[in-house]
C-alpha cells in the first residue's frame, strides 16, 4: 500500500479553507455577526480545555486536570487564537482532543467519543 504525502503548503491551504467554510456555515445559521464568526474558534478552544482537563484527570488526578485546564485557559496565546478566523484554535482543539482520546484508548482499551475520534 502506498502512502501519499501532501506538501505542507497544501495542508495549510486545506485547513484555512476548513476554517472559512465553518465560518460561512456559522453565518448561515446565526446570521452575519462577530459572535458567529468567532463561534467555531470558541467551541474548538472549549473542546481543548475540556480535553486537557480529562487528560490530566486520566493521567494523574482531578486536581491536576483542573490546574492544567486553568493554565491553558490563562495562556494569552489561546485568547488570541479565538480572535481571528484562522486554523490555530481548530488545530489546537483537535490535537488536544486527539491526544486525550489516544491516551484513553491505550489506558482503558475503549474510546470515550468513538464517533468523534476521526476529528482529532
Amino acid at each position: 500500500m502506498r502512502t501519499i504525502s501532501l506538501p505542507t503548503k497544501i495542508v495549510l491551504l486545506l485547513l484555512a479553507a476548513a476554517a472559512l467554510f465553518l465560518s460561512a456555515l456559522s453565518f448561515k445559521i446565526f446570521g452575519v455577526s462577530t459572535v458567529a464568526c468567532k463561534l467555531q474558534s470558541l467551541l474548538a478552544m472549549f473542546l481543548g480545555f475540556y480535553a486537557t482537563y480529562r487528560l490530566g484527570e486520566l493521567l494523574f488526578d482531578k486536581l491536576t486536570g483542573r490546574l492544567a485546564a486553568c493554565m491553558l485557559c490563562s495562556c494569552e496565546a489561546f485568547i488570541f487564537f479565538t480572535n481571528d478566523v484562522r486554523t490555530d484554535a481548530l488545530l489546537a482543539g483537535a490535537v488536544i482532543f486527539g491526544i486525550w482520546q489516544v491516551t484513553a484508548f491505550l489506558k482503558t482499551n475503549k474510546t470515550v467519543f468513538s464517533s468523534a475520534d476521526s476529528a482529532g
